[in-house]
């Protein structure tokens, strides 16, 4: 997916962003998932997934500039009648295809309810195709690691206990900064508490 792109339809300065939806985690498990990528970075080499912050992606989509205050608003306005909801992550996994170690979410009525009502704000407000929703939600651990290493991370972790449950009060959106390559902060939504 591109990340911004310019449009000369109609404006001369149309930019599109990249926006990306996600719950962050609380610091215990933050520090945790960080402690393992380095553990596996010091025993296997570097991998795509090193330096990002872990956290649940919800939801990837593209939007116009100038229609992310509108927008918004109304994601807000929508979200907030939304209740808080409660997450269990419980022990390890991989996705095979591309070759990634993850942490399990399991599988709640009140992801299951966020993203219904994404996808009803995609059709309502959001409007746009280039929209993905987080189909098994998970935190990943390391990603497109070598072959190799994959089997030795099944090995090693897929045995291992993990267990920790937290509220989800709110969530985190990140807009794409195609300057710098990275994802920055964009804004903060509250869920019904």
């Amino acid at each position: 997916m591109n990340k911004t792109v310019q449009l000369p339809l109609f404006e001369n300065d149309a930019m599109i962003n990249d926006i990306l939806v996600l719950i962050s985690l609380p610091d215990e498990v933050s520090e945790y998932v960080s402690m393992l990528k380095k553990e596996i970075s010091t025993d296997f080499g570097d991998f795509e997934s090193r330096t990002s912050k872990a956290h649940i992606t919800v939801n990837n989509f593209l939007i116009a500039e100038k229609r992310m205050p509108p927008v918004f608003n109304e994601i807000r306005k929508s979200l907030s009648e939304l209740n808080s909801f409660t997450l269990k992550l419980n022990g390890f996994s991989t996705f095979q295809n591309s070759q990634t170690l993850f942490i399990n979410v399991e599988q709640s009525e009140g992801f299951n309810n966020l993203i219904v009502e994404f996808e009803e704000l995609r059709k309502r407000v959001i409007k746009t195709k280039r929209f993905k929703h987080s189909k098994t939600p998970h935190v990943t651990i390391a990603k497109k690691v070598r072959l190799n290493t994959f089997k030795e991370l099944k090995r090693k972790y897929i045995p291992l206990h993990f267990n920790h449950e937290f509220e989800v009060g709110s969530l985190t959106v990140l807009k794409y900064n195609l300057r710098e390559k990275k994802y920055d902060h964009y804004s903060e939504i509250n869920l019904k508490n």
